[in-house]
This record gives structure tokens, sequence and C-alpha cells, in this order.
């Protein structure tokens, strides 16, 4: 990802910083290089708001999870391999587990990403497992832009603002279920905390 221009655009001008699950020493280096372009510019890396999408699929037990991978690998045509490639299939106590060391980091937002079809399973156990265990070690991290929160997606009006959406439903719906499921789900706006 962008680390001479898009994140010297971050640290020049963004309130957020949005990226994607990697390895932890990865993600170690992308903040050091997102920190030496904050000194550049003369600003606190600290008032960047960290985000990290997480694509997963989720299970009771890891076979759960594993039965759930050839499901979804038989209704959408991708190899199972593939999946598992692009999404951490796992229970959600070991997705905390993975998730922990990059609050820990400073990120102070999760956002659980779902693509069609639906998966209502995942959302009720990140809505109901993941989420509370990210909660309990919210006041741990270096991020001073808080409050912590846990997004369920994120939407794009036709202006091109974006706002994240966090469901009333249960399951923590996410930006597209609509069109998945085919009705529409309870959901307000609401734009990210102020630094």
């Amino acid at each position: 990802m962008g680390e001479r221009r898009t994140l010297r655009v971050v640290a020049e001008v963004g309130d957020g910083w949005n990226t994607f699950l990697m390895p932890e020493e990865e993600y170690r280096h992308k903040l050091d290089i997102l920190a030496g372009h904050c000194k550049d510019v003369g600003r606190d890396p600290g008032d960047i708001r960290k985000q990290l999408g997480v694509s997963v699929i989720l299970g009771e037990s890891e076979a759960e999870a594993e039965d759930r991978v050839r499901e979804r690998a038989a209704s959408t045509g991708i190899g199972e391999d593939q999946l598992r490639g692009r999404f951490l299939a796992t229970t959600p106590e070991r997705c905390a587990e993975v998730l922990r060391p990059f609050r820990d980091l400073g990120v102070g937002d999760f956002l659980m990403l779902a693509r069609p079809p639906a998966d209502d399973r995942t959302m009720e156990l990140w809505a109901g497992q993941v989420a509370p265990a990210l909660r309990a070690v919210a006041g741990r991290g270096t991020s001073r832009v808080g409050p912590y929160r846990l997004w369920a997606g994120t939407l794009t009006s036709v202006s091109g603002r974006r706002y994240h959406a966090r469901s009333t439903h249960p399951a923590a719906s996410v930006a597209g279920r609509e069109a998945a499921c085919g009705r529409p789900l309870p959901f307000r706006l609401t734009k990210p905390a102020a630094a």
C-alpha cells in the first residue's frame, strides 16, 4: 500500500488511515513510514485514527469455520484455498487473539468486511463475541483519538462522503447486505468520531 504517496497524504491531511489486515510486522512497518511522514509535516501520528478492515468467516469451532469455508466456496465458485487466503477463517476467540496486537498498536476501529452472499453466522459471532473481546482491551492501545468503536461497515454517499454504518440489528449488518438479502435492514449513519 502506497508508502510514499498514500501515507504521505494521510500524514498531511488525513483524519484517519483505513487499511486491511496484514501481518503484524508489516503493519508496524507501515506505522513507522506514517510516523516518518508525520514528522516531516510536523504532525503527531497519534492524532490519526487507525482503522483495520478484516475479512472473516467465523464458526463456533475450527471445524465449523472450515465447513463454512466449504459452503462459501460452493455457493460462490471461489476455491477453498483462495477463500482461506482472502478471509480469516477461524473461531471468534482466535479472531480476537489475532486482532488484539493491532489494538495495542493503536487501531481504534475494526471494520468487519462482508461481501454478498450475506453471512449471518459470521456477523452474529463478530457482534456477539469478537466485538466484546476487543472492547475489553479498548483502553490499552496507544491511539489518542477515541472513543473506541467497532464498525460494521462503510457507506459512501452519492456525493462521495463516507459514513460508517452501525446496525441496530444484533448481527451488526454491513454495507451491501440489503442487496444481498433483498430487504432493508435497520441501520443509522454515523459520522466518524471527531478527534
